[in-house]
């Protein structure tokens, strides 16, 4: 006998909905549960899949991550770089590429900003450069950075930038911060092409074709000094490759890898927890913050909850990233001062010996020798003395100034950042092999 509305009473309707609404309540309970617990699925009978020379686990969802890329917790941190090679993997991209129709939602308008095809560059260049024909015809050299100094902000960078443009071999560019990768290429559609970046270095192209030495070689360079490169890729969901994605594959220096994989980095890193005060003073003009000691404490206590609230459903990676906090201010400034899992997607796209790191303390202390290295590893010529002596004796750029008017931390404010962030400090030494970057004696 066919089974038809009919057969079915009142009773058994409300039978089948409750049934219905219990099977979903208890899917959903259990889908926070699995979302909550999978990251201690790599600490227990997870199997683990090599792809290349890295160890991937894939989580309940078919996701596949690195070995110990999520193993986080606020009180107890494991050396998540254990198992991770950090000499790098030489990729445009940080995971697999991800084409899960669970991820971000698939109907977001994706901007055609997706992979720029690189130019051929010229081997007698040190720069990468290459010649465009002009609308008249006539060929024009062009030339993007030779290297980038992608962070952190408030740390220094600006000084750093200056002195390393002060070498005779580095050609000037019309500004420090050209942002284009993270910023202007988003918010501007006739600045968004990759004419328009390249256009920005005409003037240190039209100096590094003139600069040659007794072999024809092209010897300067040029660079790009935006510390946004290193963390503020809060809009990763616009880029084509990162379409229904959880978090990004592609991030800023993918592209820059994407162009220039030879490409050198520098990274100037500063106390964390004296890091957030100065980002919270700077930009106090375009948040409404009153630069007060007290409100500052009412702004990290929230700051963390809303952080805290994040990593109780989610991964940490998540958490850096997510649609729900990309446009907290709050929280992408904590998390810019979360340096480990910062170079850990670092690495994932340069190998280690194209990063140079600097300790921003360390820097002021030994600036001498500190630039040497620099310059060392820019693989510019030796300075003479009185040279480098003229570079060094240089005035500070960019000092912080807000210090004497608003007061330094409150102690309760220190020992609170302090007690989030020392965990991802002690991965950071371990990682670099260096005491200096547990910043205990601060």
């Amino acid at each position: 006998m066919a089974f038809t509305l009919k057969n079915v009473t009142q009773g058994q309707i409300l039978l089948l909905v409750a049934i219905s609404f219990v099977v979903l309540f208890g899917y959903f309970i259990l889908s926070r549960r699995e979302d909550k617990e999978w990251i201690d699925y790599q600490n227990g009978d997870g199997k683990y899949e090599t792809i290349g020379n890295q160890l991937y686990i894939r989580d309940y969802r078919g996701y596949l991550y690195p070995k110990g890329y999520f193993n986080v917790t606020l009180n107890n941190t494991r050396n998540p770089f254990k198992d991770v090679n950090l000499e790098g993997q030489h990729s445009d991209t940080v995971l697999p590429e991800c084409d899960d129709p669970d991820g971000v939602d698939p109907a977001l308008t994706y901007q055609t900003v997706g992979w720029i095809e690189p130019p051929k560059y010229l081997s007698e260049y040190k720069n990468p450069c290459w010649y465009e024909v002009r609308k008249d015809g006539k060929e024009e050299l062009q030339c993007i950075p030779y290297f980038y100094l992608i962070g952190m902000a408030k740390s220094g960078s600006t000084d750093l930038f200056s002195r390393i443009e002060q070498h005779p071999n580095v050609e000037v560019a019309n500004k420090k911060e050209h942002r284009w990768f993270d910023d202007t290429r988003f918010a501007n559609a006739k600045k968004g092409n990759f004419t328009y970046y390249f256009k920005q270095f005409h003037r240190s192209s039209m100096e590094i074709e003139k600069a040659t030495n007794s072999s024809g070689y092209h010897y300067k360079i040029c660079g790009d000094g935006s510390p946004s490169y290193s963390w503020d890729n809060i809009e990763w969901y616009h880029l084509p490759e990162n379409q229904h994605c959880l978090e990004p594959r592609a991030l800023i220096l993918s592209y820059i890898h994407h162009l220039t994989p030879k490409a050198k980095l520098i990274l100037i890193l500063r106390n964390p927890v004296d890091r957030l005060y100065s980002h919270y003073l700077y930009h106090a003009k375009n948040t409404g913050a009153r630069r007060d000691p007290e409100e500052f404490h009412l702004w990290v206590a929230d700051t963390l909850d809303t952080y805290r609230e994040c990593y109780k459903l989610h991964p940490f990676r998540f958490c850096m990233y997510s649609e729900e906090i990309k446009r907290n201010v709050k929280v992408t400034s904590l998390t810019s001062s979360i340096y480990s899992r910062l170079i850990l997607d670092i690495l994932k796209i340069f190998p280690r010996n194209q990063l140079f790191i600097l300790e921003m303390k360390d820097y002021s202390a030994n600036l001498k020798n500190r630039l040497k290295k620099v310059y060392e590893f820019l693989e510019l010529e030796p300075l003479p003395e009185s040279k480098l002596k003229e570079i060094v004796e240089t005035g500070q750029r960019n000092a912080g100034r807000h210090y004497s008017t608003a007061g330094p931390m409150l102690k309760k404010t220190r020992k609170m950042l302090t007690d989030f962030l020392q965990p991802f400090n002690e991965e950071l030494a371990q990682m670099l092999g260096d005491d200096k970057y547990l910043w205990l004696d601060e």
